[in-house]
């Protein structure tokens, strides 16, 4: 829920964002877990990876990026259990936070957020984030701000999305007035190009949700772990199908809407836990605007967390990098090996598992050059046909 206000500016007054609200209808927190939410490290998934939270960092650092104030409300078994805490940078830089985080008090939910969700008080169970003092938003009003996050929120929780088991909404009213100005549903945003019902233009004549890509090639790699389970990596990579270039416009259909709508999902997609890291845009080219047509993921469970490095805000697995900039002989020479294949049989004797790092990206970099190779066949196809009708 996105509350805008006149803002006054020097010599003009103009409409922004000025509270920010994260409502769900979850389990809730009990009073403990909502007072460790707050704090940094304190979370109650540390050792667990069964969900996406785990490092304990992801409420408090989310906040803090955005606005000065956060105040978190949950409640279990009724609205009217509703309990309050919060977390706020200019108390404590004056000294008067405290040294921990405020015991959660029992307060009424934001009447504007009751005004705004009806049926709010139906819910059983539920939390509100809610973001004052914005003193960091990039997307000053409701429109830009549902764009932006639609493209993003709709990538990182795609196959959320996609299955059911998330619906977000945005909602955008102005102070005072709960009559919503926006009210609209994120739709997932697959750079792979293979779901429907997507926030990517419809195409084709008739237009429609038709995915405009298809699966090129997929692997996996499983490994088995202490628990003497197997997990496993998997990758695929998709290509623009056939043909759909050429109806999408002229130019091979780079400035169509929907081409500039891949242009901005270009790269390699890590996913951890069905929930996307990170677009990586190492692997392209990033000065050729064919490398929009194919698409790549690298998805992962959560047990190879640390494999993949994967950062505390979950926003990406450096673990990769080093294979995606570098070549094997690189690595194996800057690791003190005279070649990769003693270097790949040292790792594997050792369980260090940065050869299956190696074999991951060694394979998506021969897919990728092979899709890149069959996009650029297409194009000289296309070039030889419109030649020959220009001389017809």
């Amino acid at each position: 829920l996105c509350v805008t206000d006149h803002v006054q500016k020097s010599t003009r007054s103009t409409e922004e964002i000025v509270r920010l609200y994260v409502v769900d209808n979850g389990e809730g927190m009990d009073p403990e877990t909502l007072r460790r939410s707050i704090a940094f490290a304190t979370g109650s998934r540390l050792n667990d990876r069964s969900g996406i939270g785990r490092f304990g960092m992801g409420l408090p650092c989310a906040s803090f990026s955005q606005a000065l104030r956060f105040d978190v409300h949950s409640w279990q078994g009724g609205t009217d259990n509703s309990l309050t805490t919060y977390g706020d940078i200019t108390e404590i830089k004056k000294g008067t936070y405290g040294r921990e985080v405020p015991k959660p008090t029992q307060e009424p939910l934001p009447p504007e957020v009751c005004k705004a969700i009806p049926d709010l008080n139906q819910w059983q169970s539920g939390t509100i984030v809610a973001w004052s003092s914005l003193d960091r938003m990039k997307w000053k009003n409701g429109n830009s701000f549902f764009l932006h996050c639609e493209h993003l929120l709709g990538r990182i929780y795609r196959y959320f999305i996609d299955t059911g088991k998330v619906r977000i909404y945005f909602t955008n009213f102005k102070s005072g007035n709960p009559k919503a100005t926006i009210s609209k549903t994120c739709q997932p945003n697959d750079p792979l190009y293979l779901m429907e019902g997507t926030n990517c233009p419809e195409w084709g004549d008739p237009p429609s949700d038709t995915p405009m890509f298809e699966e090129y090639d997929s692997n996996s790699w499983g490994i088995v772990l202490e628990d003497g389970k197997e997990y496993r990596i998997k990758a695929k990579t998709t290509l623009v199908k056939e043909g759909v270039r050429d109806l999408l416009g002229k130019g091979g259909g780079g400035s169509s809407p929907q081409g500039k709508h891949a242009k901005n999902n270009t790269g390699v997609s890590i996913v951890r836990a069905d929930r996307e890291l990170i677009l990586q845009t190492a692997w392209c080219n990033q000065y050729d605007p064919r490398e929009r047509w194919w698409g790549a993921e690298i998805s992962f469970p959560a047990i190879f967390d640390e494999i993949f490095q994967v950062s505390n805000n979950k926003q990406d697995a450096p673990g990769i990098n080093m294979f995606v900039t570098l070549e094997a002989g690189e690595i194996a020479e800057s690791e003190g090996f005279e070649s990769v294949t003693e270097m790949v049989d040292n790792w594997k004797s050792t369980n260090d598992f940065r050869w299956l790092l190696l074999e991951v990206s060694q394979w998506i970099k021969k897919s990728i050059k092979l899709m890149q190779g069959i996009i650029q066949k297409r194009a000289a196809g296309a070039n030889k046909k419109k030649e020959r009708h220009n001389t017809s």
